[in-house]
């Protein structure tokens, strides 16, 4: 798998995590995980040692958190409507 097929994955994943959580405020918190690590993980990729300077590192610090996110967001939406959908009050 490819750099920005695991960055998916993972912000799919924490986002799915994040959504079936009962409070939806607090999911929506932890969703800001996914952008931070993606910054993380772009500022240790760029700084390993003998890689020479790039003229598009900066956008790696753009578009590694974006990609990510909005992974996370379509996990999150997931996660939400199949919990709304587990937990509706059914009728007697």
């Amino acid at each position: 798998m490819d750099d920005y097929q695991i960055a998916l994955l993972f912000g799919v994943l924490i986002g799915f995590l994040a959504g079936m959580l009962p409070h939806p405020k607090t999911s929506c918190w932890l969703l800001l995980i996914v952008p931070a690590g993606m910054i993380f993980y772009t500022m240790v990729e760029l700084s390993e040692p003998g890689r020479s300077a790039d003229a598009l590192d900066g956008l790696l610090y753009l578009f590694n958190p974006l990609w990510a996110g909005l992974a996370g967001l379509a996990g999150f939406g997931l996660a939400r409507i199949l919990y709304r959908l587990v937990n509706r009050k059914r009728p007697r």
